[in-house]
């Protein structure tokens, strides 16, 4: 399986999870690993930006991408 399809798939089956969650942290875990996965597709060399990975419609901001929490 090519890598970047992976790391996609990985991000589906996180956000996937996300919607089961029993917490909200377990949930904000979740989707923190989606955008890590989807961000490593991107590195990866994937051709497109998966719809999910999207935030504003425009899609993520590939040039301040990071998959940790931002604080503040």
């Amino acid at each position: 399986m090519d890598s970047a399809q992976h790391c996609l798939d990985q991000s589906a089956e996180c956000r996937r999870l996300m919607k089961l969650a029993q917490s909200e942290t377990e949930a904000q875990a979740l989707k923190h690993l989606a955008r890590s996965w989807s961000g490593l597709a991107v590195q990866s060399g994937a051709s497109h930006t998966p719809p999910e990975a999207e935030t504003n419609g425009t899609g993520p901001d590939l040039g301040t991408f990071s998959p940790w929490p931002r604080s503040g």
